[in-house]
């Protein structure tokens, strides 16, 4: 026995967009299926309620349909392009990069706290964290395989964030060194410096502190460092440093000082860059911090912070940062050689100033837990 249906929408939902494929008709046998496809797509938080005709020459039946849409929280949600980078054959000393996007996909902005590398031959731009990602908001991080020998290579990108759901994330990588017929490796240049964060302190106003940057070529063909610049108004200048350009020899450093003259009482902040020929070190930026303080006010306050070390972790504790913002500013890292005991004393505070601290414990890779409960204090 065979019959005919007709699937037709009746009542319309006016304030919400639904939709039903065109009333269709179709004769089916006995025990046959078809299928009408129905959607709902609310518009406001409203129960709705509509209908569907289903004519048929055995007989005629009305199916009801019920629709409550749900008012979903603001979340924070990290999207990635993708969970694994493959890099392929790459020739031994030489390097290839794949592209790793970021993505703040949900409607609350996203935090990234850290992002770790492991993995021999594996590595990833400087990057300064924590940082944040409005909904939307995208960020492209390039990660780079440069192997050392031939074989394969296995490793993976540990990314920490405030996401509501998967607040950890992890990116395989793959890649194989391949030799390059038995010839000599062609060289490969770059460079790193001794430090890329320095803190002046506390410097009274008219007088002057000094700091040394290191550059170091650590490849195995020489580099030529091609400009320094420096950004940060009058206070922060660069002294004693050779001409460039200058090309450093595997192996060989060179020595460059910094100063900060503080013209004014307050915390002042700079940039220096340095670029070089190096494919794989195109540049490196070092952060700079000074507060210039008068000679009333510099009587030697300081911070004392202490904590407690996390009651179980999946990792060992190798130490922890401490991280510190003003009143008006961002969150900075305080000590970049992680402190091993649980107090850390800020001697760098001025009179007078507000500052916030958070603490991080450091596990083995050197991945970073979310951040501690934040304090406030204010030096009198």
């Amino acid at each position: 026995m065979k019959g005919e249906i007709v699937i037709a929408r009746s009542a319309p939902l006016p304030e919400h967009s639904t939709s039903v494929h065109s009333a269709k008709k179709d004769t089916i046998a006995a025990r046959a299926t078809t299928t009408a496809t129905y959607s709902f797509h609310p518009h406001s938080k409203r129960n709705a309620i509509s209908s569907l005709h289903v004519l048929c020459t055995a007989l005629p039946f009305l199916l009801l349909f019920c629709c409550w849409p749900v008012a979903m929280s603001a979340q924070s949600i990290l999207s990635l392009n993708t969970t694994s980078l493959s890099f392929g054959n790459v020739a031994v000393n030489s390097a290839a990069t794949r592209p790793l996007r970021l993505t703040s996909s949900g409607s609350k902005p996203l935090t990234i706290y850290s992002a770790t590398v492991t993995g021999s031959g594996f590595s990833m731009p400087l990057v300064s964290f924590p940082f944040s990602l409005n909904p939307g908001q995208a960020v492209t991080l390039n990660i780079g395989f440069e192997p050392t020998s031939a074989g394969a290579a296995n490793g993976r990108i540990i990314i920490v964030t405030n996401a509501n759901v998967g607040p950890v994330a992890m990116v395989s990588l793959y890649g194989n060194g391949t030799s390059n017929g038995g010839g000599a490796a062609p060289g490969v240049s770059s460079f790193t410096v001794n430090s890329t964060y320095i803190p002046f302190g506390n410097v009274t106003v008219g007088s002057s502190a000094t700091q040394s940057v290191i550059v170091r070529s650590t490849g195995t063909s020489p580099v030529t460092i091609s400009s320094a610049m420096l950004v940060g108004g009058n206070n922060f200048a660069s002294t004693t440093y050779p001409s460039l350009p200058l090309t450093l020899a595997p192996g060989q450093t060179l020595t460059g000082f910094l100063q900060f003259d503080p013209s004014t009482a307050g915390t002042s902040n700079g940039t220096w860059t340095i670029k070089s020929n190096s494919s794989k070190t195109p540049s490196v930026m070092v952060t700079l911090t000074g507060t210039g303080v008068t000679a009333t006010n510099i009587a030697g306050h300081e911070v004392s912070l202490t904590w407690d070390a996390p009651r179980s972790s999946s990792v060992p504790i190798t130490g922890y940062h401490v991280y510190r913002s003003t009143a008006s500013g961002s969150y900075h890292l305080l000590n970049p050689a992680e402190d091993t005991q649980t107090t850390y004393i800020d001697s760098t505070v001025q009179s007078g100033q507000t500052y916030s601290y958070y603490v991080r414990s450091v596990g083995s890779g050197g991945v970073e837990s979310a951040p501690s409960n934040s304090t406030t204090v204010t030096v009198p």
